[in-house]
């Protein structure tokens, strides 16, 4: 899959606070950043409850972006990231990754990129594989 180069810089911004998140606490709850006249913002969602569940965190940001999409505002881009365990049953393997979800204006792009925590609970990023929805 390609991505467009606004695509990989909000994609890069958002990196910055998993790195921190995935080494200070190990794990994170799903988060979202908005592309608006090429400035990356981050989005909080308006309960601003702290006991959100990640599924209702995710569909909170969901929302948001079909909403703005609908309306037609200032949006260019937007993005949910998402921690997640990828469990392979035929390998019997486990991995940890992100699930970047991209909102355009008129698609969908769902992006994993696998990570591995270092001994030192620093963050290794390896490959992305995606599709569009």
């Amino acid at each position: 899959m390609v991505l467009t180069e606004d695509e990989l810089s909000l994609i890069e911004f958002a990196k910055e606070y998993i790195y921190t998140f995935l080494s200070e606490f190990g794990e994170f709850l799903p988060f979202a950043v908005i592309m608006e006249n090429g400035e990356v913002i981050p989005l909080e969602h308006e309960e601003n409850d702290q006991s959100s569940s990640p599924t209702e965190l995710i569909n909170i940001y969901k929302n948001y972006f079909n909403e703005e999409r609908e309306n037609n505002n200032e949006y260019q881009l937007g993005l949910i990231c998402i921690d997640i365990l990828v469990h392979t049953p035929m390998q019997n393997n486990k991995r940890t990754g992100v699930e970047y979800l991209l909102f355009g204006t008129n698609y969908i792009k769902k992006i994993v990129q696998y990570y591995k925590t270092l001994t030192n609970k620093a963050i290794s990023f390896e490959e992305m594989v995606g599709w569009n929805s």
